[in-house]
């Protein structure tokens, strides 16, 4: 099996999540969206069972409708899934994303959907995704992004999203 959609249930920790990884060592794309999945426990990232199953493969992971709430979460999956190309988290709580650094995930990420993710301001925040030097599909619908600022440079290829395609 290499899809699994797990949309609805009432999955709530990271642990039942891991054992499906375990169970499906050749899963690539994962979906738990709307699960009652809460944010990674300080710490458990650096006891993952790394020899008993793969996350490496995993390709797509949606944790849309999750209870999310901390941009911490995020970090821990970019870490454990070095290969995820997409991930939605929308209607997550990212608010304290300005507290967190990206810088070196993500790597093969090309699609990102954070709509309604309590984002709001674009330098300190939103700006941090444009390190991802595959990113072409950046959802940011329904967040209270006030300002956005704009290049006085009419060189499109200085753009601080370069890989986003219109």
């Amino acid at each position: 099996i290499h899809d699994i959609d797990l949309a609805g249930n009432l999955l709530c920790n990271w642990q039942e999540v891991l054992k499906l990884f375990q169970q499906f060592p050749l899963l690539e794309e994962l979906s738990v969206a709307y699960n009652r999945i809460r944010d990674v426990v300080v710490g458990v990232g650096d006891h993952l069972p790394v020899n008993n199953f793969s996350l490496d493969r995993i390709k797509v992971l949606n944790l849309n409708h999750c209870s999310i709430g901390s941009f911490q979460t995020v970090q821990w999956i970019g870490k454990i899934m070095p290969n995820l190309q997409g991930l939605c988290i929308a209607f997550s709580d990212l608010s304290d994303m300005d507290q967190h650094d990206i810088e070196g995930l993500f790597l093969n990420l090309n699609q990102l959907d954070c709509s309604s993710s309590k984002l709001a301001s674009w330098e300190s925040q939103v700006q941090k995704f444009a390190t991802l030097p595959k990113l072409e599909q950046l959802s940011l619908d329904g967040n209270p992004i006030s300002s956005i600022p704009v290049s006085s440079d009419d060189d499109p290829s200085s753009s601080s999203f370069p890989s986003l395609l219109s």
